[in-house]
C-alpha cells in the first residue's frame, strides 16, 4: 500500500484498507471483477452497503462512512491497482447516497 501510504496520516490509510476491504468482500459476493470500479459498479457497491449487518439491527452504516468508502476505493483502485478511472466516476453513486 506504498503508492496509497504516501504524504497520507495514518488513520487514513487505516481507513482506506478498510474500504478496500469492503469493495472485496462485495466484488466476491456479487461476482463483479476486482477492478471494475465503473460508475455502475459502485452504485452496486453503494447498495449493497445499505444490506450490511450493523452492530445494531435495523440501522444503516452512515451515509459518511459510505461515502468514505467510495472515495478510498476509488483512491485505492487507482493508486495501488492502477486502475485508470476518470475524474467523478463515483458522482452516479454519490448521487444514489443523496
Amino acid at each position: 500500500m506504498r503508492a496509497v501510504a504516501d504524504g497520507r496520516p495514518e488513520r487514513t490509510r487505516k481507513s482506506y484498507v478498510q474500504d478496500w476491504a469492503s469493495w472485496s468482500k462485495f466484488w466476491a459476493e456479487t461476482g463483479v471483477p476486482l477492478l471494475a470500479v465503473t460508475p455502475g459498479t459502485l452504485v452496486m457497491f453503494v447498495e449493497w452497503l445499505w444490506t450490511q449487518p450493523r452492530a445494531k439491527p435495523g440501522t444503516r452504516p452512515a451515509r459518511s462512512t459510505i461515502d468514505r468508502r467510495l472515495s478510498g476505493t476509488v483512491v485505492t483502485a487507482r493508486a495501488e491497482h492502477g486502475v485508470k478511472l476518470k475524474d467523478g466516476v463515483a458522482r452516479l453513486a454519490r448521487n444514489r447516497l443523496k
